[in-house]
């Protein structure tokens, strides 16, 4: 029977559908020392990044031309976040894979407390061994920020937990991050004036620039990109006009293809 009342149902769950284990840690620690990753150099992806940089550059000239039509000829290119999905090569389908969800039991225990981490981490570890048996290598597990920034501790505060999982932040939470750091760029720029003078209310605008409104932030990030980017291509096309009519049929075939 499901009911509204969700303290009374965690309390009700008995204690002994995960048997917590112990962990000597206590209290708030910092550790001491950082994080190493001796396997991660900076450049090792930079054929995925210019990839998406040269997707992006296509999606903004194909707006930038758009703009340019009478509104009764426009062939509607997507948003960003519509365009990217048309953009995936999907002519080898046995490279993707779908993602299988299931429920695990509930620990009826606060999900901070270090016992509960490490419960559920090696409960997870036991899981994976069982699913692989002959290669089970590290877990990956995702976590919201808030925990991560705890569960990360666990290898510098006690070397029993040392290289058994790969912890890392949700997706959710990364962006929210690179928003942040995105955000800072922008204050006190005089952009974030615009903003709220046009666009949205100072505690928008705030939230924008602290990576707390997600929605918001890509839209107005997205913003700046095509009004900047227009503005620096109208004044290309005038010292080079030769360019406008090579690109011309190329992204009206691509306005086609996203129909």
């Amino acid at each position: 029977m499901l009911t509204t009342d969700t303290t009374d149902n965690l309390r009700n769950v008995p204690s002994t559908v995960i048997e917590m284990l112990p962990c000597a840690i206590t209290g708030n620690h910092k550790p001491g020392n950082s994080p190493q990753y001796e396997e991660f150099e900076m450049g090792q992806y930079q054929n995925k990044v210019a990839e998406a940089k040269q997707n992006d550059l296509v999606w903004l000239l194909s707006r930038y031309f758009q703009r340019l039509k009478p509104p009764e000829a426009v062939r509607a290119i997507p948003s960003w976040s519509a365009y990217n999905p048309l953009i995936c090569d999907s002519t080898n389908e046995n490279e993707h894979h779908l993602d299988q969800s299931h429920a695990l039991p509930v620990i009826n225990a606060p999900a901070h407390e270090w016992r509960t981490l490490v419960t559920t981490l090696e409960r997870l570890s036991q899981l994976n061994s069982f699913v692989c048996p002959q290669d089970p290598g590290k877990v990956i597990v995702t976590m919201d920020m808030d925990l991560y920034k705890r569960a990360v501790k666990l290898e510098y505060l006690d070397e029993q937990y040392s290289g058994k999982w790969l912890l890392c932040p949700g997706a959710f939470h990364m962006v929210l991050c690179s928003l942040r750091c995105l955000g800072k760029t922008v204050e006190h720029s005089g952009l974030d004036q615009a903003w709220s003078k046009d666009l949205y209310s100072t505690v928008t605008v705030s939230q924008i620039i602290n990576g707390n409104h997600h929605n918001r932030a890509i839209e107005a990030h997205e913003l700046i990109l095509e009004v900047f980017f227009q503005l620096w291509f109208k004044s290309f096309l005038e010292e080079k006009p030769a360019v406008f009519e090579a690109l011309m049929g190329s992204l009206e075939r691509l306005a086609l293809a996203c129909e």
